[in-house]
C-alpha cells in the first residue's frame, strides 16, 4: 500500500515507514510524524523538507488533504486516481 509525499506526490510503500524508524532509531508513529512533516526529505539526514520536482500535484494534493485528516499512515493511502 503506497502512501504519498505532500511536497511532490511521489508513492512510497507504507512499510518504509518501519525502515526510517529503524534508520532513525525512532518509533513508528515518530517516522509517521517525520514522514507527515518532511515528506520524501524523510530520508535526507538534513532534517530538510522535500525539495524534489514535482512528481504528481493531484497526488501532493490528496496526500496534504489524508494527513489533515488522520494521523495514522494507514489512512493517507489514498490515490488521488479514484477520487
Amino acid at each position: 500500500m503506497d502512501i504519498y509525499c505532500h511536497r511532490c506526490g511521489e508513492p512510497m510503500e507504507v512499510d518504509a515507514l518501519h525502515d526510517i524508524a529503524h534508520e532513525f532509531e525512532i518509533t513508528y508513529a515518530d517516522a509517521a510524524k517525520r514522514f507527515s512533516e518532511l515528506g520524501c526529505g524523510v530520508w535526507d539526514h538534513s532534517g530538510e523538507p522535500c525539495n524534489a520536482p514535482m512528481f504528481s500535484p493531484k497526488q501532493s494534493v490528496v496526500a496534504i488533504a489524508s494527513m489533515v485528516m488522520s494521523d495514522h499512515p494507514d489512512d493517507w493511502a489514498a490515490d488521488a486516481d479514484f477520487l
